[in-house]
């Protein structure tokens, strides 16, 4: 074949074979040779997945993959700018070309942020952005044969949309959906509106096996449907936001979470605290021995509740997985928990959390203070398991003699010589801390956006 000029002769089938082995970069290149190998470049098996990235230097690209697949790609994430009007007309109009396809199973947004921005297609339009999305996402699940997984991006204006979705979604996509994402963030976490949850409709949905919801909606009866033995398949994921807590909401007994793991022995239950002052001040009242607690996350509560960490530690050690904890900072000066110790004896929760929870592989405390010994300890507690271990190097503090023989005094951010190969060589990897350059904005400024220091963590849980 070398020898001759028969590559533009090649059956397409035979095209389309060779171009699934290669790259997108090398996909492209080899579709510049002639036009018969570029019309081959849009065939369907070839465009199972796409990442849309509707951004202002990319957006007439996602345009133009839109145009080309969006009626047969099975598989999509949307990320755009959700603060630019143009980036989110284009997002909007991706998810009113997917509506038309009967193939999608996989749909997940990712937005810049929890917010919409307002956009009026005409000057005498007054309908609401997030309802134009709703419809699209309306539209997408009556038509989709087999949607399997669907994600609104943390958007808290979706998920009050929640009472119109979930009806559809229990008539259309019943055998079919494994995996939902409907919790959210919220712009006031003191002050939001609460919708009623057609909980009926989230236990028809017989495959679910991942649900994402905000814990205002999480009831006995809710966690009671997903107990039941004549599901298809059993939950294995949950996903809870806690934003602020009404007064009156329900205390979850701890045997609604025992009926639960019976009925579903491998389900984790991830805690994301975001904005959660109430969240992190009652964590007591949400946590249960039998919760099967994973993950747990506290972003900017403002507070951390010794009792609740010494509480996961003695009931949640087979489970417990990852600790990230992130707060804000006044000048720098990194927030306090020790004052809540009753005698300076008692151990560091952290470093008896390290030493009883024997899954725990990642640990993130950022904007509190933590002492250099109980650094070295959780370190050697977990050792080459512990995958992430990210403390700032501003929030260490060390013990210094003063000029007095009978006081000491602590110092922030200075470390002995040894420090980092004590933890480097218990963790069998080069480790450094966290340097101030390294902080997110919001860590150092109280009053700078916090939520992007962890909405990409969040979006994470949501991808498919």
């Amino acid at each position: 074949m070398a020898g001759e000029d028969v590559w533009v002769k090649l059956p397409s089938i035979i095209i389309v074979e060779i171009l699934s082995y290669l790259s997108l970069a090398d996909r492209l290149n080899a579709t510049s040779a002639c036009r018969r190998w570029r019309n081959c470049l849009f065939h369907p098996i070839l465009w199972r997945s796409i990442h849309f990235k509707v951004k202002n230097d990319s957006r007439s690209r996602s345009k133009h993959l839109a145009n080309m697949c969006g009626r047969f790609v099975r598989n999509v994430t949307v990320e755009f700018n959700s603060q630019i009007c143009e980036n989110v007309k284009e997002c909007l109009r991706i998810l009113d070309m997917l509506a038309d396809n009967a193939n999608l199973e996989r749909l997940a947004l990712r937005p810049s942020s929890c917010q919409v921005m307002q956009v009026n297609w005409l000057s005498t339009e007054t309908e609401e952005t997030t309802d134009l999305f709703s419809d699209s996402l309306e539209a997408i699940i009556k038509n989709a044969r087999r949607l399997k997984h669907l994600s609104v991006g943390c958007l808290e204006d979706l998920g009050d949309h929640a009472n119109v979705l979930l009806p559809l979604l229990a008539e259309h996509q019943t055998t079919t959906l494994e995996t939902l994402h409907m919790a959210t963030v919220k712009e006031d976490p003191d002050s939001y509106g609460l919708i009623e949850m057609p909980v009926s409709d989230l236990h028809s949905l017989c495959h679910l096996q991942v649900l994402g919801i905000d814990y205002d909606y999480v009831t006995t009866e809710l966690l009671d449907g997903f107990s039941t033995c004549n599901r298809v398949k059993k939950l294995e994921r949950l996903i809870i936001h806690v934003h602020g807590i009404e007064h009156g909401h329900e205390k979850i007994a701890n045997d609604t979470w025992r009926r639960l793991v019976v009925t579903n022995p491998t389900v984790e239950v991830t805690l994301n605290l975001i904005h959660s002052a109430d969240g992190a001040t009652g964590l007591l009242d949400i946590l249960r021995p039998a919760l099967p607690l994973t993950h747990l996350r506290m972003f900017f509560c403002q507070l951390i509740n010794v009792a609740a960490i010494n509480f996961i530690a003695r009931h949640m050690a087979t489970h417990l997985r990852s600790v990230q904890i992130i707060d804000a900072m006044l000048n720098m000066t990194p927030n306090s928990y020790y004052a809540v110790f009753d005698n300076l004896s008692d151990e560091d929760p952290f470093v008896m959390l390290a030493w009883k929870c024997s899954r725990l592989t990642h640990f993130t405390l950022i904007g509190y203070e933590m002492n250099d010994d109980d650094v070295v300890a959780i370190a050697r507690l977990r050792g080459r398991q512990l995958h992430t271990l990210e403390v700032p190097l501003c929030c260490i503090s060390s013990v210094e003699p003063e000029s007095d023989p009978h006081t000491v005094g602590l110092e922030y951010g200075r470390v002995g010589n040894d420090f980092n190969a004590e933890i480097s060589k218990s963790v069998g990897r080069e480790w450094q801390p966290i340097s101030n350059v390294q902080l997110h904005l919001a860590v150092k400024d109280p009053h700078a956006d916090a939520e992007m220091a962890y909405l990409e963590t969040l979006l994470q849980d949501q991808a498919f």
